[in-house]
């Protein structure tokens, strides 16, 4: 949800120090002012984040997505959204602009449009979760880089601590951070139904699978229920949610030190990143994937591990935090050295990346329309491999779709809107007006 302007040739690694952009006088970033690698890892998260958009995951597929995808591209799209704040910092620290007033606001801004979302379109949100750790960061805003990472250790700490030994925490509870996800809960059709009486949701699924599947999108008095009851059950808990503010700090820390604002000089830092982050992720994501048929088969060395319990937790968060940051370390050197595979980053992945609120919210639509009736209600009715084929037809519209948009627009509709109103002012659309103000 930052910036990054797209080239069919060529990626830019850091735009131009503002003050030489458009001088002191401050107002909104200017497209030319992007870095597109940010939206090359943005359009990769979005890719990954809609592999997993479809529900019971089995066999083969399950595994590969369950130890490659799941989580991790969520975990890369938090630590940009960190990196993001870092860049608008700085910018507005180099126009001499103030700045916490009006981030609060867009903050605002974004939790309406998360709130909008999940009240009628999807109850998966995370918007809202990311507009209310926002304002956390504003805390932090001055603190020395030494002491963002020493938080972001601590916060990581707090994040795989056990629910039910935090005070005030009802582990049942439907709040922001600890909603119950309807799509990971049982099929047993009356505990479906439960939940949706207590958290306001529309049940999903009324029948178990192999049977006819009625499901429905978000219905708006179930939402606006379900929004009642996150703020009723609203607590410090939401504020500094440990996994998502660690991630938060540690894309923060990286803009502070304008890493991927130039990736080619460090490189150093980029490979130890990727040559620890990879084997170790890896390894850790054995016991998330594998764990079980590790135990049963005993499996020399492995099995004698303990993953259990609050371990098994820990293993889960620090194999995604690994493999989120290798993902992104490897494509940053991609960028930097592979200039067949950079210029495929800029025309594919760049503008998807680039529209990522607009794509994120059209990937809930989409899907809404797919698996659940009124729409086609292909939740359980496609094999395995047929359903991923779906995904991958999603992800080319959203390419195509994004490109064509950036040909005669500057920014994706919904990054627009929320641009004009944290302005207070219509911001120029057309793509024209870039050549003729640029």
């Amino acid at each position: 949800m930052t910036e990054g302007v797209l080239s069919s040739t060529a990626i830019a690694y850091a735009p131009p120090r503002v003050a030489e952009a458009v001088g002191p006088q401050g107002g909104p970033v200017r497209p030319q002012e992007r870095i597109q690698l940010l939206d090359v890892l943005r359009g990769f998260a979005l890719f990954g984040i809609l592999q997993v958009n479809w529900p019971d995951w089995k066999g083969t597929l399950g595994y590969i997505l369950t130890f490659l995808v799941d989580d991790k591209m969520r975990t890369i799209y938090s630590f940009l959204f960190g990196l993001g704040f870092a860049i608008q910092l700085i910018r507005a620290q180099e126009r001499g602009r103030p700045f916490a007033l009006r981030y609060a606001w867009r903050s605002l801004l974004l939790l309406a449009i998360g709130s909008i979302h999940f009240a009628f379109i999807w109850n998966g949100d995370i918007v809202r979760e990311y507009a209310l750790m926002s304002l956390t960061l504003l805390i932090v805003a001055r603190w020395r880089p030494g002491f963002l990472l020493g938080f972001a250790l601590f916060a990581l700490v707090l994040g795989v601590t056990p629910r039910a030994s935090l005070p005030g925490i009802d582990p049942s509870a439907g709040t922001l951070t600890m909603r119950v996800d309807p799509e990971r809960v049982g099929a047993d059709p009356l505990s479906l139904r439960e939940q949706g009486e207590r958290y306001g949701f529309a049940a999903r699924a009324e029948a178990s699978h192999g049977t006819t599947l009625r499901t429905y999108p978000m219905a708006a008095s179930g939402g606006l229920k379900s929004l009642y009851w996150e703020w009723r059950n609203l607590t410090i808990y939401q504020f500094i949610r440990g996994q998502l503010l660690a991630l938060f700090l540690l894309g923060f820390w990286v803009g502070r030190m304008r890493i991927l604002h130039e990736p080619a000089r460090h490189i150093r830092l980029l490979k130890w990143t990727l040559g620890i982050g990879l084997p170790l992720g890896l390894f850790a994501n054995v016991f998330n994937t594998f764990g079980n048929w590790i135990s049963e088969h005993n499996v020399p060395v492995l099995s004698r591990i303990p993953t259990g319990g609050i371990m098994g937790g820990v293993f889960y968060d620090v194999g995604n935090l690994l493999l989120a940051l290798a993902y992104i370390a490897g494509i940053s050197l991609i960028v930097v050295r592979a200039d067949r595979l950079r210029s495929w980053f800029a025309a594919v992945l760049a503008p998807v990346g680039r529209m990522g609120l607009t794509n994120y919210l059209m990937q809930s639509v989409i899907m809404m329309f797919l698996l659940y009736g009124p729409g086609l209600n292909l939740a359980y009715a496609l094999p395995t491999w047929w359903r991923q084929g779906v995904l991958e037809l999603v992800f080319v519209v959203q390419v195509v779709y994004s490109r064509w948009w950036f040909g005669r627009f500057q920014y994706g509709p919904v990054e627009w809107a929320w641009r004009s109103l944290t302005w207070f002012k219509l911001q120029p659309m057309r793509a024209k007006a870039v050549h003729a103000t640029g």
